[in-house]
C-alpha cells in the first residue's frame, strides 16, 4: 500500500460559488431569514434592505415598468438615471439631463437624444437579452466636482464584516462611447495587482479623501448579510458615499491571479466559519429584525416596493 498522502485540495475563489449554494448553515437560520436572504441580490429588494439599514441611497422614482412608461414618469424631471431592473455591470445605464422639450443629454455617451430615441434605445438593450425587459428610474448622482459625467464606482469585496479588496472604477466618456479604467486596492487602500484589468489600469484614480467612510459602510452592510461573501457597490458622489447596489457574486471571478484567488477563497472560508459561529450562538436582534422587516414586505406581495 502506498504511503503517499493525497494532496489537499486548494480552493480558489471561483470554486466557491456552487459551494455557497449548498451551505449547510442555512438550515439553522429562522425561516423568515431563509426566505428574505436570497432576495437581497435583486436590485429592488437590495435597496429595501439597505433602506432598512438606514444607508444613504439614491432616490428611486419607479421600477418594474416598460421603457415608454418610464420616460412618461420622467417627463417633468430635469435629470434622472434610467436602467434595467436587473442587468450586468453598467449595461443599459443612462444618466440623463434635460436640455429642451423632449430632449435629453446622455452623460454616459456625451450625446443628445429625443425621448422617442431613448425609448428605442432602451427597447434595443432589452431585446439583446442581457438585461430585464422592465426598467427603473432613480436620482441622478454626480461626482464630487459637480460635473455632469458618470460617477466613480467603489466596489468593495466584503466577507461578512471584513474587507479583502477594493475595485475603483472610472467610467470614461469618449467620442460618443463609454469605457472604463480601474485600480485595485487592499483593505488599507494601498494599490495592489490582482491579475484583472491590468491593461485597463488608471493612472489618474486615487483613493477618495474619505476612504475610511467607504470601509465603514461596507463592513457594516456586509455584517448584516448572512453569507460569506457579498460585494458592496458604493458611488463616489457630491453628496458623499452612496450605496448603489449589492452584488452577490461579481462577474468573471476566474480572472484573478492564482495567488489572489486563493487568498480570496481563504477569506471566504474564514467568513463562513464566523458565520456558522454567529448563526449557532450570536446572531443579534438588530440583524434578525432587518430580515423580519424585509420578509414582511415579501409577505405583503411587495405592494410597497418600487411604486412610482
Amino acid at each position: 500500500m502506498s504511503n503517499v498522502k493525497p494532496k489537499k485540495r486548494v480552493f480558489k475563489f471561483h470554486d466557491l460559488y456552487f459551494k455557497e449554494n449548498g451551505a449547510h448553515y442555512r438550515k439553522y437560520l429562522p425561516s423568515y431569514v431563509r426566505t428574505a436572504l436570497p432576495k437581497i441580490g435583486k436590485k429592488k429588494y437590495g435597496k429595501e434592505f439597505l433602506s432598512i439599514l438606514n444607508c444613504d441611497l439614491p432616490k428611486t422614482y419607479c421600477l418594474g415598468l416598460p421603457p415608454r412608461r418610464v420616460m412618461e414618469v420622467c417627463a417633468d424631471m430635469e435629470e434622472v438615471v434610467i436602467k434595467p431592473d436587473e442587468g450586468k455591470n453598467s449595461w443599459g445605464v443612462f444618466g440623463l439631463k434635460k436640455i429642451g422639450n423632449h430632449r435629453w443629454y446622455n452623460i454616459q455617451e456625451d450625446k443628445e437624444y429625443s425621448t422617442d430615441s431613448i425609448v428605442d434605445l432602451m427597447s434595443a438593450v432589452s431585446d439583446q437579452g442581457n438585461v430585464s425587459p422592465t426598467w427603473m428610474a432613480e436620482e441622478l448622482l454626480i461626482p464630487p466636482n459637480g460635473a455632469y459625467r458618470p460617477v466613480e464606482d467603489i466596489k468593495i469585496y466584503a466577507f461578512y464584516g471584513q474587507i479583502a479588496l477594493v475595485l475603483h472604477k472610472e467610467n470614461i466618456v469618449r467620442g460618443g462611447s463609454n469605457d472604463a479604467k480601474y485600480r485595485w486596492y487592499n483593505s488599507h487602500w494601498t494599490e495592489v495587482k490582482t491579475g484583472k484589468y491590468e491593461r485597463k489600469r488608471s493612472d489618474i484614480l486615487a483613493p477618495p479623501p474619505d476612504y475610511c467612510a467607504y470601509n465603514s459602510i461596507a463592513k457594516r452592510v456586509s455584517s448584516y448579510i448572512l453569507k460569506p461573501f457579498y460585494r458592496i457597490d458604493i458611488l463616489n458622489t457630491n453628496r458623499g458615499p452612496m450605496v448603489g447596489e449589492l452584488t452577490p457574486w461579481p462577474g468573471h471571478p476566474k480572472g484573478f491571479s492564482p495567488e489572489v484567488s486563493i487568498d480570496l477563497a481563504s477569506m471566504w472560508f474564514r467568513a463562513q466559519h464566523r458565520l456558522i459561529h454567529d448563526v449557532s450562538f450570536e446572531l443579534v436582534d438588530e440583524q434578525l429584525n432587518a430580515y423580519k422587516k424585509l420578509n414582511q414586505l415579501l409577505l405583503n406581495n411587495d405592494e410597497s416596493v418600487g411604486k412610482c
